[in-house]
Parts: structure tokens; C-alpha cells; sequence
């Protein structure tokens, strides 16, 4: 399975690209970012944040920020998280509410062989 994101990682006006296949990004992401669980802040022309959750468990990780810029991606902070307690569900959610997670899709391999700039579908493709 193919998995990518089209966003605009370091806020320069042009329209980025990360892709991966899916045993490289997995369930929890073992990128610097899971696919899933991941949003952008623009901070100024040119330079935006990453805000990334990997998981380390049903209701552990860590919570990962980057800088990201046209020349590099550098992580600023990393961050414990326990998703069963309030206060760290409340961080969770601030930094990475539903509705501001980048869109991911995905195709699979042999569709992508076939038609590859049809094959695009939202989601991560796990049903």
C-alpha cells in the first residue's frame, strides 16, 4: 500500500509531497511522523510547524514538534504523553484536533502499476 500527504510542509505557496508505502509509516509511524496523526501550522513565510503523535502503545506516546523549512526539518520538543489522563488528552487535542490533520491517501501497489494518477483514495486504506 502507498501512502501519501499533499500539503504545504514549509509554507512557501507550493504544494509539497511526503510518500511512503506502508510498512515504512506502519499503524503508529515509524517515519519522523505518523500519517495519521499529524498537522501543520504555518509560522512565517516560508517556515511552518509539524506537529506529529506517535504511538507507543493503546494509550501512551510521544508528541512531537519539528520545524519545518525548504532547506530542513528539525524537531523542536518531544512530549510523554499518557491519552488516559485529562490534562494530557486536553494537549493532545490542541495541538492536533480531527479536523486539522493533514489528508492522507492511499493506493495500492498493483492499482498503482495500472493507473497511478487515478488511483488515489482518501484515507489510510486499513478497511
Amino acid at each position: 500500500m502507498l501512502l501519501r500527504i499533499r500539503a504545504d510542509f514549509d509554507n512557501d505557496g507550493i504544494t509539497d509531497l511526503a510518500l511512503s508505502e506502508s510498512s515504512t509509516w506502519g499503524n503508529a509511524g515509524t517515519l519522523f511522523f505518523s500519517p495519521g496523526a499529524a498537522t501543520l501550522r504555518p509560522l512565517t513565510l516560508g517556515i511552518s510547524e509539524l506537529a506529529s503523535y506517535v504511538r507507543m502503545s493503546a494509550s501512551r506516546g510521544t508528541l512531537q514538534l519539528y520545524r519545518v523549512t525548504s532547506t530542513e526539518i528539525s524537531r523542536t520538543s518531544e512530549l510523554s504523553l499518557d491519552l488516559e489522563r485529562p490534562s494530557d488528552r486536553e494537549r493532545y487535542e490542541g495541538l492536533l484536533p480531527i479536523e486539522g490533520k493533514l489528508p492522507v491517501e492511499y493506493c495500492k501497489l498493483l492499482e498503482y502499476r495500472r493507473d497511478p494518477a487515478n488511483c488515489w483514495r482518501p484515507g489510510l486504506g486499513l478497511r
